[in-house]
C-alpha cells in the first residue's frame, strides 16, 4: 500500500521545475501535473480488472509481477526527455499500482475480518501516509540536485518482491468459493445492489479528493512565490501528517455510524480546501493540506471497510 504515495508524491515538489524545463512543449504547464495524476487514473479504470486478474491468478502473483512493473516503469523518467514519453511510463506505473493496490487491499480483506480489517486498513492507509511524508521530504532534498532525482527512488521499491516471496501467503478464500458456487443471478443482485453501488461511488469520489492536495499543492504554493523545492517538500510533508492523524481517528472511532464519519471526513476536507484558497500565507497553506488530509485519513479506509 505504501507504493500509491509514493507515486503521487515523489515529484510533487518538483512539478514546478519539470514545467520550466519543458516550457518548450505546448501545454507543459497542463501536461507535466497530468503526468504526475496519470498513475490513479489508471488505478481508478483498471482496478476492476486487476481484481479479476487477482482472483483467476492468485493476489500473491499479481501482487510480484506489478512490483516488477512498478520498479521499471517508475525510474524510467530518469533517463527520458520526452514529456509525451514520460506520460506514457507514468501510465505504466499505474497499471502495476492498480495491481499492487487492489492484490493488497484484498489480502488484508482476506485475512481479516470485522474490526480487526478495520483496524489493518487503517494501518494500511496510515502508514501509508507516513511514507508519503518521508517522500515528500526526500523528493524536495533530491530536486535541490536535480528534477529527475526523485524518479531513481522508484527502483527502490522492487526490494519489497522478495519480503513478498518470504512472507506473504496466497489465502485460502472459503467465501469467495462459495460466493463462485452461487447463481449468477444471486452474483448479479449483489453487484447491482444499493450498497455496493453507493461503496464504490463513494470509493471513486475519496479517492479522487485524496489527491487533489499531493497533486496541485507545490503549484499553489509556487504561485505564491514558495518554490525552493526542499520547502515545498518540507510543506507537503508536515501537511501529510494530517492523513495519519484522520487514520488514527478512524482507528478509534470506527464503531461510529458510517455516516457521522462520512459526513465528518467531508467536513474536514471542506474546511481544508477553504483555508488553502483564502490563505497566501505558507502556514496557511500547510494547515490547510493537513486539515484536508485528515478528512481524507479518515474517508478513505471507512468506505474500504463499508465494503
Amino acid at each position: 500500500a505504501w507504493l500509491a504515495p509514493i507515486g503521487s508524491t515523489l515529484f510533487a515538489p518538483v512539478l514546478p521545475h519539470m514545467i520550466g524545463h519543458f516550457s518548450a512543449v505546448p501545454n507543459a504547464s497542463l501536461l507535466a501535473p497530468l503526468a504526475l495524476v496519470t498513475p490513479a487514473l489508471f488505478v481508478a479504470l483498471l482496478a476492476p480488472l486487476a481484481g479479476l486478474l487477482a482472483d483467476r491468478f492468485g493476489r500473491r502473483r499479481v501482487l510480484l509481477w506489478a512490483l516488477a512493473l512498478y520498479a521499471a516503469a517508475g525510474v524510467a523518467p530518469f533517463w527520458i526527455d520526452n514529456l509525451y514519453a514520460i506520460i506514457v511510463t507514468r501510465a505504466v506505473v499505474g497499471i502495476a499500482e492498480a495491481g499492487v493496490m487492489t492484490a493488497s487491499t484484498a489480502l488484508i480483506c482476506d485475512y481479516f475480518s470485522g474490526s480487526r480489517r478495520a483496524h489493518w486498513l487503517s494501518v494500511q492507509f496510515g502508514s501509508a501516509a507516513l511514507v508519503a511524508t518521508v517522500c515528500f521530504v526526500l523528493a524536495g532534498l533530491l530536486g535541490n540536485y536535480n528534477w529527475r532525482a526523485p524518479f531513481l527512488v522508484y527502483g527502490a521499491t522492487a526490494l519489497f518482491i522478495p519480503l513478498v516471496l518470504l512472507i506473504i501467503f496466497e489465502p485460502a478464500r472459503a467465501a469467495a468459493t462459495e460466493k463462485a458456487a452461487r447463481s449468477p443471478e444471486a452474483s448479479l443482485r449483489d453487484l447491482l445492489s444499493l450498497r455496493f453501488v453507493g461503496s464504490l461511488v463513494a470509493t471513486l469520489i475519496c479517492g479522487a479528493l485524496f489527491y487533489i492536495t499531493p497533486v496541485h499543492i507545490s503549484l499553489v504554493l509556487n504561485e505564491r512565490g514558495f518554490s525552493d523545492p526542499s520547502m515545498l517538500g518540507l510543506a507537503s510533508a508536515i501537511g501529510s501528517l494530517g492523513v495519519v492523524a484522520g487514520a488514527a481517528f478512524f482507528r478509534f472511532q470506527a464503531q461510529r455510524p458510517v455516516g457521522v464519519l462520512l459526513a465528518g471526513a467531508m467536513a474536514a476536507q471542506a474546511i481544508g480546501f477553504v483555508l488553502l484558497y483564502t490563505q497566501p500565507s505558507l502556514q496557511g497553506g500547510i494547515v490547510g493540506m493537513f486539515v484536508n488530509n485528515a478528512g481524507c485519513g479518515i474517508s478513505l479506509p471507512l468506505v474500504l471497510a463499508f465494503t
